[in-house]
């Protein structure tokens, strides 16, 4: 829910698949991907 209030159009996140609290991308609500320079530790 806090990425959705900073980020209008943020429909979901990916994860790395060994390390699951690593994001790696952000999909928005049109299916477009965007792949980050560095992984986001998830709390």
């Amino acid at each position: 829910a806090h990425l959705l209030s900073l980020f209008d159009n943020v429909n979901r996140v990916g994860f790395n698949e060994t390390n699951y609290d690593q994001i790696l991308r952000f999909e928005s609500q049109e299916g477009e991907k965007v792949d980050l320079n560095e992984s986001v530790i998830a709390q």
